[in-house]
């Protein structure tokens, strides 16, 4: 409850779509810099300020067959107006997200401890006054019912907190390794994680061949496509001219080298012989429900 106690790296905004050029307008004159490296996340950047601007609650993929982005689409069907502009998600919407958002994280690169900590609190304040009936309903569409009884079963075991289901015994050695993997992960579990593992892992599943997926993944964050790239501001003086783009492709490579130097070749060397990481992944994600 101290905000200065609750470190973070950005602040996320939520808008809606039809207000995107104005909310870019207003940042600009107040002197952000954007980076627009995803259709529905606009980053904004001002000395140590860093923003990144929604119009939309989910864009990633947590497991196939399951449209999130789509579920979370009408997010201000959901959302109570608490003051002047500034609004909050019902109860029940807001605590399912909170669920997906962590599907995301671990699907990704591992969860950290807060996550869990604010299911704590939001189940401690909240619980009571839940609709347990419609939240189970919606998670069951999500495919999620598994991996959030292992959330509150955790979360009963670590921090005691009374939780709407009955706790359950977990493998031993599960719960030593997601022990482990959560408190080592810090705040959001990016510290011991390479991120795009998970985006191989995704890939992979579409592939059946780790090193087709991993060299894909590699390749793109190298040499993105022009698309991708022009949404990004040191690249924007490209824009409409496609012709530069393998003079782009020289300079991030040198840029790459320069800045990052044996970290970044260790980021790709991790990428591309990663598989028996990936295959640990698998386990944890299955055990997960996820």
């Amino acid at each position: 409850p101290v905000t200065e106690l609750r470190s973070m790296s950005d602040v996320d905004i939520l808008i809606r779509k039809e207000d995107r050029e104005k909310s870019d307008k207003i940042l600009k004159d107040l002197g952000y810099k954007g980076n627009f490296t995803n259709c529905e996340v606009w980053d904004y950047r001002k000395k140590i300020s860093y923003l990144e601007i929604h119009t939309s609650m989910v864009s990633d993929e947590i497991k196939q067959g399951i449209d999130y982005n789509k579920y979370f689409s009408n997010p201000w069907e959901h959302a109570v107006l608490t003051s002047k502009n500034t609004y909050k998600l019902e109860e029940e919407y807001h605590l399912i997200f909170l669920l997906v958002h962590m599907a995301k994280h671990f699907s990704e690169c591992g969860c950290g401890i807060r996550m869990f900590l604010d299911i704590e609190f939001y189940l401690k304040k909240y619980s009571q006054i839940l609709d347990w009936d419609y939240i189970w309903r919606e998670l069951k569409n999500l495919e999620l019912v598994a991996f959030t009884e292992i959330v509150f079963t955790l979360c009963n075991r670590w921090f005691h907190s009374e939780i709407p289901i009955e706790p359950f015994d977990l493998e031993e050695d599960f719960y030593e390794k997601i022990t482990e993997n959560v408190l080592l992960g810090g705040i959001f579990g990016f510290e011991l994680s390479n991120y795009k593992l998970g985006m191989v892992r995704h890939d992979l599943n579409k592939s059946n061949s780790y090193f087709k997926s991993s060299f894909k993944i590699c390749k793109r964050l190298i040499f993105p496509p022009y698309e991708e790239l022009i949404k990004q501001e040191q690249y924007s003086k490209i824009k409409n001219k496609k012709y530069l783009i393998l003079f782009a492709w020289i300079y991030r490579l040198l840029y790459i080298l320069i800045t990052r130097g044996k970290q970044g070749f260790s980021y790709l060397f991790d990428i591309l012989f990663g598989k028996n990481k990936i295959e640990e992944q698998n386990e944890t994600m299955n055990k997960l429900g996820l």
